[in-house]
């Protein structure tokens, strides 16, 4: 066979192939498992510890010093795909196995059953300064991770400058990683993974890290590298509000197991439902010296039991109790309204209107007219103070759900990500 034709095939051959590859997710986890055995085994002990133990084992032979022994499953047949182009958010509570996935992903650890496929160069940001040298510079340390992504010089050399100005490390882009923030390193390894060629990226947490410029930078770059470039990204965050922004799937953990895989909001209602159940068995989760006690929380409509519809009537309605009516000479409620995501979007406060606690009366009642939050799930927080002095505290309580009803079309409604505000206006050309 010619040389040219050689050439030929093998370009046809190599096109076929990066065709099929984009047919296929560019993530694909099947079953799986991974667990962690405990040893019973204690790390390295001091001389002052070692000879403790064998002081205590001459007079005590029946004690045992070991730790318990047998295994931990941190993932529990875990499976999920994640189409090129497409954002996965992976949400859980602490311990949940979130961090575990994307390790195996980013292939620091194996699974222990099971496998993760990869198609398509990876890039990770598990940790601020993964991936860097501390004694090398900025500008080194750009060069020494795109080549473990497989880049070659020139390749970096063009996007060097756009880098460098991304994370604005320009004045100290030659000085020693080592002597950057945990801030500016994060930059840097955000705009590496951001601008060179990675078809995939990992992201735990760590945009958490920057400030909040940086954070709006990287919020517009992912979602034009989803959008412009077909990146794949899996991002692990208890920022509810960033993933439904960013991601259009969403994976829910629950003590390694998948509790839910769906779409991003499903997961984050589900989510927000666990933390609910675990605030109430919380008994943390109140404070304050009890001069009054919250008794009962309401939300509803006026007169009926029905849904609470969006841009109609609702009230707050709270039932307290007074410990000390003789002492208040001063007193005040406050109720915080909180979106799924568990931001605070509005505050409600009894001074507002001049408006005091009556020592004879241990109920009160917000009117909201026309209520401006688009639909969906929120909850309260009601902070009382008497005297100057905080009174009860309670965080996250009474749930309650905002329906669109009949006044809205379907292709009205507010799509994922636009916020949480319905706002009443009209639209004329004149």
């Amino acid at each position: 066979m010619r040389y040219s034709h050689w050439i030929m095939v093998t370009f046809v051959y190599d096109a076929i192939q990066s065709e099929h590859r984009c047919m296929k997710p560019s993530v694909e986890v099947a079953h799986i498992w991974k667990t962690y055995r405990l040893s019973g085994k204690r790390g390295y002990k001091s001389l002052r510890e070692s000879l403790q133990n064998k002081v205590q084992q001459l007079f005590s032979p029946n004690a045992s010093a070991s730790v318990p022994t047998g295994s931990f499953h941190a993932l529990q047949d875990v499976s999920f795909s994640v189409a090129r182009g497409n954002s996965l958010g992976i949400v859980g509570r602490n311990g949940a196995g979130k961090s575990t996935i994307l390790k195996i992903l980013a292939g620091i650890t194996p699974p222990t059953k099971g496998q993760a496929v990869i198609r398509g160069n990876a890039g990770s940001l598990l940790e601020v300064g993964t991936g860097f040298h501390p004694e090398l510079s900025g500008r080194e340390n750009i060069f020494f991770n795109g080549s473990l992504l497989g880049m070659k010089t020139r390749e970096i050399n063009r996007s060097l400058d756009e880098i460098i100005a991304f994370a604005g490390i320009g004045t100290y882009v030659d000085e020693p990683l080592k002597h950057y923030s945990s801030g500016m390193q994060m930059r840097l390894a955000f705009s590496v993974a951001a601008h060179l060629r990675t078809d995939i990226i990992i992201i735990d947490e760590v945009l958490s890290v920057g400030d909040a410029e940086f954070q709006k930078k990287c919020l517009g770059k992912m979602e034009e590298l989803g959008r412009e470039e077909g990146k794949t990204a899996i991002i692990v965050s208890h920022d509810m509000a960033l993933l439904s922004q960013l991601c259009n799937q969403g994976l829910l953990l629950d003590q390694g197991i998948v509790s839910h895989l769906g779409t991003m909001e499903e997961c984050s209602q589900k989510y927000r439902a666990i933390l609910q159940e675990s605030t109430q068995r919380d008994t943390m989760a109140r404070a304050g010296n009890g001069a009054i006690r919250v008794t009962n929380v309401r939300v509803h409509r006026p007169g009926s039991e029905g849904n609470i519809v969006a841009l109609q009537e609702m009230v707050i309605h709270i039932v307290y109790a007074i410990q000390e009516q003789s002492k208040m000479a001063q007193s005040r409620i406050d109720i915080g309204i909180n979106n799924e995501s568990g931001q605070r979007i509005a505050w409600l406060s009894s001074v507002v209107n001049g408006q005091t606690l009556d020592a004879g009366k241990e109920e009160i009642a917000f009117h909201l007219p026309s209520i401006p939050l688009k639909p969906g799930q929120y909850d309260l927080n009601i902070y009382i103070e008497v005297n100057y002095r905080l009174a009860d505290w309670l965080r996250n309580v009474c749930p309650f759900t905002i329906s669109y009803g009949d006044v809205f079309h379907p292709y009205e409604r507010t799509p994922p990500g636009q916020g949480d505000l319905l706002l009443t206006y009209t639209v004329s050309q004149p």
